[in-house]
């Protein structure tokens, strides 16, 4: 993903899922809503992480966020 993909992206009629690579997604909610999340394992069991609304949490920061989760 870039920030130029990541402010160009629109609402479509069903969530949209944008993979940035290591688990990292944007969500794009048919209201227009941005949130990032996280998905990974925990023992056999896949979770999802929260990570914040775009634009108030930026590409960069939702990586920085990411990593930061992988070492815990």
């Amino acid at each position: 993903l870039t920030d130029a993909k990541v402010r160009a992206a629109k609402p479509a009629e069903r969530l949209l899922k944008m993979a940035d690579g290591g688990g990292l997604n944007l969500h794009v909610a048919p209201t227009g809503d941005k949130t990032w999340s996280l998905a990974y394992r925990f023992g056999d069991k896949q979770r999802t992480m929260a990570l914040g609304h775009y634009p108030q949490v930026k590409l960069s920061d939702a990586r920085a966020a990411r990593a930061e989760a992988k070492v815990l």
